[in-house]
């Protein structure tokens, strides 16, 4: 296990910081630029982001957006109609290539540079696309970006339509979900034995899968897409591989009718551009102190940032969207500060919606965790969980019981943890 790094400080501080520069337009990347406003930072802010606008706002992709009920256009970033009083150089188009630790110099695609006294790292992480044979066909999907909302609301429009989502993940449940309201046929291939299986521990990926059964899914776990196929092409990668997909070939050998894919197996975080550059550690991420800095002057936030999380004892990284919120906040707030900056120790918190029902997780979660229910039963398609180590609750789980979950994770949020005994004796009462 890695130790815990030492103090990183920035290369400026916060009273005398003139210029910030932003690389990421994403939520955490505008959640910064807001917190150092809201700390007092009246100097200049340049923002850089390779996408030709300002990304969306990330959760209604897979729900409202692809269902139809919300056009493209209204998933915007929350305070995005507030953009032009943060008074932001935004350099849309624009990606950063190389970035200079030692003077803060982001260089650009066209070769321009930008220094600043602060950089913050913020270009978060992008799907995931695994070597499967046929995976550039037309009709497979993956979804990250606006655009990738746009295709595959194109796509599950078109008729006739038969879904095959690979990965069974909170994206993949959700899309499934999605699909399913519009009527379509899904079918859901899972390379593991449950749902999330690298996070939640297996009773409640079970419960989940239940969900997706029961909202008419053919969920097959343990089974992996060899093969994504062409029209006429039976148990093999064959043919013309610029033909749109027809079906996908498992590893039990059966063959499968699709007409749309998704492949939904997770994210990575877009570090691709920080590789062998001097003063940045990555390993699954950028590597930070426990005040999200990554070396002097040189932030991370969001999915990007590994950093170390002193409630978790270790190097955490969050890929929700409430943590890219609350930690460009802290950055912008830990910038101001200088070298005066308590750590980042939020209890990680996410939900999803899912077949009609929100499932939401706050806390560290393994799937190797014991796992109590509190309240309810999987089959009661309404409960909640904790998972501990026998003494102090590691994280709470609930399936259409907001309240109780919201309840614990307030309970959670203190500096000694919550103890099991102290929750299962509140509960009783309740």
């Amino acid at each position: 296990m890695l130790d815990e790094p030492r103090p990183v400080t920035p290369a400026v501080s916060g009273g005398d910081l003139a210029r910030v520069a932003i690389v990421g337009a994403s939520i955490g990347g505008m959640s910064t630029a807001s917190g150092l406003r809201g700390h007092g930072f009246d100097g200049e802010i340049v923002m850089v982001d390779a996408e030709a606008e300002l990304p969306p706002d990330r959760p209604p992709l897979s729900k409202q957006v692809l269902t139809g009920e919300w056009p493209l256009e209204r998933a915007r970033q929350p305070g995005s109609a507030t953009l032009d009083e943060l008074g932001v150089d935004l350099r849309f188009g624009r990606r950063a290539v190389r970035l200079d630790v030692a003077t803060r110099t982001l260089t650009l695609d066209d070769h321009e540079t930008v220094s600043a006294d602060a950089v913050v790292l913020a270009t978060g992480s992008a799907a995931r696309r695994p070597p499967i044979p046929g995976i550039d066909r037309p009709g497979v999907h993956l979804l990250r970006t606006g655009a990738d909302a746009a295709a595959l609301r194109a796509g599950l429009a078109a008729t006739p339509q038969r879904v095959l989502i690979v990965g069974a993940g909170f994206i993949g449940l959700e899309v499934a979900g999605s699909a399913r309201e519009l009527g379509l046929p899904v079918t859901v291939v899972e390379a593991f034995a449950t749902p999330a299986s690298r996070v939640l521990p297996p009773a409640i990926g079970m419960a989940l899968a239940a969900a997706a059964v029961d909202a008419g899914v053919d969920l097959r776990t343990d089974t992996s897409v060899e093969a994504l196929l062409g029209p006429g092409v039976e148990g093999a990668a064959g043919g013309d591989g610029d033909a749109p997909v027809a079906g996908a070939l498992l590893s039990d050998g059966t063959t499968l009718a699709a007409d749309l894919v998704l492949v939904a197996v997770g994210a990575a975080p877009a570090s691709g551009w920080l590789s062998d550059t001097p003063g940045i550690d990555l390993d699954d991420g950028v590597l930070a102190d426990a005040t999200a800095m990554a070396a002097p002057g040189v932030a991370v936030v969001g999915d990007l940032a590994r950093w170390w999380h002193r409630g978790a004892g270790g190097f955490v990284r969050v890929e929700h969207w409430d943590n890219a919120i609350e930690m460009g906040r802290y950055v912008g707030a830990r910038l101001m500060a200088g070298d005066d900056a308590e750590p980042y120790t939020p209890v990680p918190w996410m939900w999803s919606n899912q077949f009609g029902a929100k499932f939401q997780l706050a806390g560290h979660v393994s799937p190797d965790d014991a796992l109590t229910w509190i309240d309810g039963t999987p089959e009661d398609r309404a409960w909640v969980g904790v998972t501990h180590d026998g003494t102090t609750v590691k994280s709470v789980m609930g399936y259409n019981r907001n309240p109780k979950v919201m309840r614990i994770r307030m309970r959670m949020d203190g500096p000694d943890g919550l103890a099991l005994v102290d929750l299962l004796a509140a509960e009783s009462t309740q």
